[in-house]
């Protein structure tokens, strides 16, 4: 499956796309015929249209890590330059996740440590311990 942006619309694409994929998700501009609208009204194609943002914010992360500007020269470089740049991406996700979880965490702890003795809160358990996290905070 491949979503494509409406403005890439031309018969040669098309036709092109219909020969290499089963299914696509190229928009046509306006004026559809019947069969067109059919086509793009289809589950599969809205799916495809419903990512296509989704991917498009990927593409922008990685241009904000670097892609927009390789520094490497050849396929090898390229595809070396690529691979790192999506493992910083990850791993930048990863850290955010993780500082949202003991961000949670410390929160519950503030709560528990303010809620009276005989609250429910008080011994129950945590769903967002960090990993490695103590209860002492």
């Amino acid at each position: 499956m491949v979503s494509l942006a409406r403005g890439v619309h031309s018969p040669n694409n098309r036709g092109r796309l219909n020969d290499m994929l089963d299914l696509h998700a190229l928009p046509g501009k306006c004026n559809l015929s019947k069969a067109n609208r059919a086509r793009e009204q289809g589950p599969e194609f809205v799916a495809a249209c419903k990512q296509h943002p989704a991917v498009e914010s990927a593409v922008n992360s990685l241009e904000h890590w670097g892609l927009g500007w390789v520094r490497s020269h050849g396929s090898d470089g390229f595809e070396r330059m690529v691979v790192l740049l999506i493992l910083a991406a990850n791993l930048h996700r990863l850290g955010l996740l993780l500082q949202h979880q003991e961000c949670k965490w410390r929160r519950w702890q503030k709560k528990r440590a303010c809620a009276p003795p005989d609250a429910s809160v008080s011994g129950a358990a945590h769903p967002f311990k960090p990993f490695g996290g103590s209860e002492q905070g």
